[in-house]
């Protein structure tokens, strides 16, 4: 599945275990080698698809530094020859574990995930989480839609109705964004498969309004927490009744209602999160040269986000 989304690109898939003394797995990285810029490029898969970075490992190892390090050490000798190694999109409350794995400078991103806090009832989740003016206005808002005709949110399980749902956000998508990886086909097929073959770890919704779809979401289930990932609204046809904010709720108030007390909105600074609670958690990101080569193309990389820092930060002080 990961290579499709390469294209024609070539690349070395290659996946990194750690067992203790009795075999029992502990341990796994995903990692991919491929070309880029003219360098051997060694990172955790992202292709584009992927909100936050992490190696899967038993909880013990994850509160075991000493053994983390030893593992970091050997990995720098035995990883396969490269000449830069990337890890991006690394959440604060990650960064021990995977700086601990991969050593280096790291370095924050100029974005942030952003995630509620853990709450078991909606209405309390509501109350103290959310402004009033904008708790009255969502309610206001779902009325509104609820009184228009028959409104109702499904959670989608059918082949047909998801592959549906994942072109319809890609038409509502299309033109918003630079260089969006949804319209490729490949890309469409990938969150389609994700969403109709693991139904455990996956959900999509659809908000409706006497049988015409309005709005969809899909997200990541994992630990009581709902991680959202893409969502595409008819704003054009329903723009008024505001269905990207009916959507978080009714979703949030049901996944609550299954036992789930989370809903991370990932990353991405926009405004709406906030509204609904969502605090930032700062993301951080390595790069590590491993040749001549390497380092010298991550030193000019970092003086030339310095200098575009400096310059930005002298504009901002021309405007004041």
């Amino acid at each position: 599945m990961q290579a499709c989304l390469l294209g024609p690109e070539k690349a070395d898939f290659l996946t990194v275990t750690g067992r203790d003394e009795d075999g029992v797995l502990r341990l796994v990285i995903p990692l991919v080698c491929r070309r880029k810029f003219g360098l051997r490029l060694l990172e955790m898969p992202d292709f584009g698809v992927t909100d936050y970075s992490v190696p899967t490992l038993c909880p013990t190892l994850a509160t075991d530094r000493d053994t983390l390090l030893g593992l970091g050490a050997r990995l720098t000798t035995e990883l396969p020859a490269h000449d830069v190694l990337r890890v991006s999109k690394v959440r604060h409350d990650h960064l021990p574990v995977v700086s601990s794995l991969f050593a280096g400078n790291w370095q924050h991103h100029e974005f942030s995930g952003h995630a509620t806090d853990a709450y078991t009832d909606h209405a309390q989740w509501r109350r103290e989480s959310l402004r009033p003016s904008f708790s009255k206005t969502l309610d206001r808002k779902k009325r509104s839609f609820y009184k228009a005709g028959e409104g109702q949110l499904r959670r989608l399980h059918s082949s047909a109705e998801i592959d549906n749902a994942i072109e319809f956000i890609a038409r509502i998508r299309e033109g918003r964004f630079e260089s969006d990886l949804l319209q490729e086909a490949e890309f469409r097929k990938f969150y389609a498969s994700i969403s109709e073959e693991d139904q455990q770890f996956s959900e999509i919704h659809a908000l409706e309004l006497d049988g015409n779809l309005v709005g969809v979401v899909l997200g990541l289930v994992f630990k009581q927490t709902f991680y959202y990932l893409l969502i595409g609204c008819d704003y054009d046809g329903y723009g008024k009744f505001s269905p990207g904010y009916i959507l978080y709720d009714e979703i949030y108030r049901r996944f609550m209602e299954g036992g789930g007390t989370i809903f991370d909105f990932t990353v991405g600074d926009e405004k709406f999160k906030a509204q609904f609670g969502a605090k930032p958690v700062s993301m951080h990101g390595l790069l590590r040269g491993n040749s001549v080569l390497g380092k010298g193309a991550v030193a000019a990389l970092n003086a030339k986000q310095a200098f575009e820092a400096r310059r930005k930060g002298r504009n901002t002080a021309e405007r004041s």
